[in-house]
This record gives structure tokens, C-alpha cells and sequence, in this order.
């Protein structure tokens, strides 16, 4: 288990901590077994209510992520490029996904979002070359342009009942995605969306 500390600030726009990075103070190679980050609850008594843009990107060593409950943000790009990252847990508590937050993680191979998501950022889990299963929130009702683009493997997939928005190459260059059933409630669906 790798330890790391996490650099934050407070945000009185958001009423709470924002992690904006991580000094790795432990020995950990990218050999070494199961590294786990936990994004806790709290940290100095006050709530932790983000992942910062950037945060974590390009960790090539994480493998497991945990975010607590009381998080309502993942920002822009925080785990882009986590290359090893292979099971992510997320809290009901979580509101927004930024754009390109999980873009390039390569050995995420299942992702359930908890119902509490609302909006998910353009190529959230873009370029993930091993994603198979996704569940995407009930309540999600725009799929951003480019979410899956390049997801080769993304085989299961379950639409959200009250979709409306599906943006321009949302699944582009998803060529193991066969079948699934769209909701009454789409009125849109972009150009090269399934490309």
C-alpha cells in the first residue's frame, strides 16, 4: 500500500477542502502491489468536498481508489493518465465527474457511478482501452461528447432512464459495443456518436 500525502486547500466558494495533489513519501515502484489512494472525508476537522483539476494525473503507480463519502467533485483530468488504476469506489454523495477525469486510465476494466451523478465532463473515461462494463447514473441526462470515445472493449452498457443528450462522439471507436436499448426521453444524438 502506497502512502501518500495529500496536498489541499480550503475553498470558501466551496465550503469546504479541495485536494489539489500528493507528495509520494513512500518507496513504492510501479512493481509494487495495490496501491490504494483514500480521499477521506475530512481532513483538520473540516469536510473534503473535491478532488482538485489535475490532482492526480499521470500517477502511473495507483491501482485502487476510494473516495469517501462527502465528496461532491471529481475535477477536470484529477486521475487522467493513471495508467495502472483498476477499481475506483465513489460515494452516493458525488454530484459532477470533470472533463477527461478518468481519460486514459488503461486497466479500468468495470465502472458502476453512484445515482447521485448528475453531469459527467467531455471524454470523462475516454481512451480507458480495457473498460467492458459502465453503469451510468439513473438521473444523468446528458452523455458528454467523446465519454467513451476510443473505449475499444466498453461491450456492456446501461443508458440511464432519463437521457436526453447523447453528444457528438460520445461512443466513437467503441467497436465492441453491440447492443442496447435507448430511453422515449432522448431527443438528440450527435453526429459520430457511434462512429
Amino acid at each position: 500500500m502506497t502512502d501518500f500525502h495529500l496536498n489541499y486547500k480550503y475553498s470558501p466558494e466551496r465550503k469546504g477542502v479541495v485536494i489539489t495533489g500528493y507528495t509520494d513519501v513512500s518507496s513504492q515502484t510501479e512493481t509494487d502491489n495495490a496501491p490504494v489512494l483514500t480521499i477521506p472525508s475530512f481532513i483538520d476537522n473540516k469536510p473534503v468536498v473535491a478532488v482538485g483539476e489535475h490532482a492526480f494525473e499521470d500517477c502511473t503507480y495507483l491501482t485502487h481508489l476510494i473516495v469517501e463519502h462527502g465528496v461532491v467533485s471529481i475535477d477536470d483530468y484529477a486521475f487522467r493518465g493513471c495508467t495502472r488504476l483498476r477499481n475506483i469506489s465513489l460515494p452516493n454523495s458525488l454530484v459532477s465527474i470533470g472533463q477527461g477525469a478518468f481519460s486514459y486510465c488503461q486497466f479500468l476494466v468495470s465502472v458502476t457511478l453512484p445515482d447521485s451523478i448528475t453531469a459527467i465532463g467531455k471524454e470523462a473515461f475516454a481512451h480507458c482501452d480495457k473498460l467492458a462494463d459502465m453503469y451510468l447514473p439513473t438521473y444523468l441526462e446528458t452523455i458528454s461528447a467523446g465519454l467513451f470515445k476510443n473505449c475499444i472493449k466498453l461491450f456492456t452498457l446501461i443508458l440511464p432512464r432519463y437521457l436526453q443528450l447523447i453528444e457528438e462522439e460520445a461512443f466513437f471507436g467503441c467497436s465492441s459495443l453491440m447492443e442496447f436499448t435507448f430511453p422515449d426521453t432522448v431527443s438528440y444524438i450527435g453526429p459520430k456518436a457511434f462512429s
